[in-house]
């Protein structure tokens, strides 16, 4: 049995609180800010290497299809598989494409060593064409 860890992480979408501090997450929630920020960035976005950007990015440039959609499907399994095999196990992907909103929906379930569970993402992607 993998020993949990205790994770943080500042929540992706940049919340604060009341007082305006920027919001944090834990665990679970924290491995998942990061699985979505891993795959969503965009150039620019990482300091240290700006040249940089997530696997979805160069589909958001394509034009919005349903083969798009599956490119980037394979693309989330294969890439998460291979770069985190030792602490992550692709359960389910889904990519579904909104054609009249210009948006993906990603579902995304993974099981977690680090954790021994199972996480679950849902999130929107907006196409750039």
């Amino acid at each position: 049995m993998a020993e949990n860890k205790n994770i943080f992480d500042t929540n992706y979408l940049g919340e604060t609180d009341d007082n305006g501090i920027l919001k944090v997450v834990y665990n679970k929630e924290a491995l998942s800010n990061a699985i979505i920020l891993w795959l969503t960035y965009f150039p620019g976005e990482i300091i240290y290497d700006a040249d940089s950007n997530g696997i979805l990015y160069y589909y958001l440039s394509q034009p919005m299809s349903f083969n798009t959609a599956s490119n980037m499907r394979q693309a989330i399994i294969s890439s998460l598989e291979e770069d985190f095999e030792t602490s992550l196990k692709v359960l389910g992907c889904s990519v579904i494409p909104y054609l009249n909103k210009n948006k993906y929906l990603i579902k995304l379930k993974v099981y977690s060593f680090d954790f021994s569970d199972e996480v679950y993402l849902e999130f929107p992607l907006n196409s750039l064409t």
